[in-house]
């Protein structure tokens, strides 16, 4: 699969997750916008570069099992450091709990993407 669509799907993925946090904690208003952009574009760059790290962009190191266990270690990486820039972004505090969950979370779509991907590229692989 190309990198940019996997890239794409990967941005989206981390848009979903931000936006379902907003919508969990009832912050979909427009005042919001600015905490918003606080929360994606610093995940968004922070997984892009956890995610080259670990190799989920390289052709024949994306997929299968391999791939999967780059996803996660990749996440493990960028949750951290997004939770850090976010901060920096809104003069606040890095919250524990915020890395944990907006971590997972991103990482669930992650691997439900990346596994959709595979799943895609094998059958048009078998046709």
């Amino acid at each position: 699969m190309p990198v940019a669509t996997l890239a794409l799907g990967d941005a989206g993925c981390i848009l979903l997750a931000t936006a379902a946090g907003f919508a969990f904690h009832r912050e979909l208003e427009a005042s919001a916008a600015s905490r918003f952009a606080a929360t994606f574009v610093p995940f968004l760059a922070s997984w892009w570069l956890a995610a080259w790290l670990a190799g989920t962009y390289t052709p024949g190191r994306a997929g299968g099992w391999g791939g999967v266990t780059r996803v996660f270690a990749a996440a493990a990486l960028a949750a951290p450091l997004a939770s850090v820039l976010r901060a920096a972004w809104l003069g606040t505090a890095v919250v524990p709990v915020f890395v944990l969950v907006m971590g997972s979370v991103v990482a669930g779509l992650l691997l439900v993407w990346r596994l959709a991907a595979e799943t895609v590229l094998a059958r048009r692989g078998s046709s």
